[in-house]
């Protein structure tokens, strides 16, 4: 039986002008969060840094993984920003074991069996993770699971998407051009795309204009545009390719 593909979208809200919540703490742990969280919003980040070093300390991984790890990668953020990197990969180090132990809690759930894609909303410092590469000891994420980002739950739609009434427009360039060398692979990649998306319009080598471009785009309200050419990375702004 094939494993039905399912989307989900995780939202971690960890915004930087708020402090982990300590749930389940104590209240020498809890002040010590609030501290540092007066701290961060006057700009006092050694001093919020200090309170929050002195929170993982009363704080034990096993019993309260979510909020252990959500305070280092808080500090870990402060330490960037004060310009400590040894200190700041350091505390993203240490919270690795605590996003495994979430990992193997959330897999556990029969609803994660038939997980496809995860796609994460992420707020202050959890931007900085990469999590693609996390590792559970055998695997890294990406290797189980289509991992992918979106700015905002406002700004993204989160429903499937029908690319067959999008509309797509396939262009590319195999020929040499200027100094630029051949790209014999373009050929056979319009030819998958066009198969895999039922695509029925090409642009092709010296089809591939700009005034063939423009006029497909007033013509047809394409929603999908995919291009295979050469490029220029890294010149000046000024003297754009094309």
């Amino acid at each position: 039986m094939n494993v039905k593909h399912i989307s989900i979208l995780i939202l971690i809200t960890c915004i930087i002008a708020t402090a982990p919540v300590a749930l389940s703490a104590g209240q020498e742990v809890n002040d010590q969060i609030s501290a540092g969280e007066a701290c961060f919003r006057k700009g006092e980040l050694g001093h919020a840094a200090q309170f929050w070093e002195d929170a993982l300390r009363g704080l034990k991984m096993e019993q309260n993984p979510g909020l252990y790890t959500d305070t280092l990668v808080h500090l870990a953020y402060v330490y960037k920003a004060l310009g400590f990197h040894e200190k700041a990969l350091s505390a993203f180090t240490d919270a690795m074991p605590a996003f495994k132990e979430s990992d193997n809690r959330y897999q556990n759930a029969l609803f994660f069996n038939n997980l496809a894609d995860i796609h994460l909303a992420l707020g202050g410092p959890l931007r900085l993770i990469p999590f693609s590469s996390l590792h559970d000891g055998k695997h890294f994420l990406i290797e189980k699971y289509a991992v992918g980002t979106v700015p905002a739950l406002r700004l993204t739609s989160i429903g499937e998407s029908e690319t067959e009434k999008a509309g797509i427009l396939l262009s590319g360039l195999s020929d040499a051009v200027q100094e630029f060398t051949p790209l014999p692979g373009v050929k056979a990649e319009l030819a998958d795309v066009k198969q895999i998306m039922n695509a029925s319009r090409m642009l092709f080598n010296t089809d591939f204009t700009i005034p063939n471009l423009t006029g497909e785009f007033k013509d047809n309200p394409y929603g999908i545009l995919h291009m295979a050419t050469h490029g220029v990375f890294g010149g000046r702004q000024r003297i754009p390719f094309c």
